[in-house]
């Protein structure tokens, strides 16, 4: 059994799947990270379950930005 200190690793479908166009736009634009749309929207065009939770009266800050806890290719 592995110890409590060590994370998984886990992989945004999308990655393992190879659809980085699905969420960024291979000319680029006018964001950084060259992403389709504005961060928490693009977010929001596959997890649409989650529209319904952030529009609870209680929704913590980094609502636009989903980077701030969640990294968007994966994360340990």
């Amino acid at each position: 059994m592995k110890g409590r200190s060590q994370k998984a690793h886990t992989a945004h479908l999308p990655v393992l799947d190879g659809k980085c166009v699905d969420c960024h736009d291979v000319h680029g634009g006018e964001d950084a990270r060259m992403l389709k749309a504005p961060e928490g929207e693009l977010c929001l065009t596959c997890h649409t379950g989650m529209e319904q939770a952030l529009d609870q009266p209680v929704v913590h800050a980094p609502l636009e930005m989903c980077s701030t806890c969640h990294a968007g290719h994966g994360s340990e």
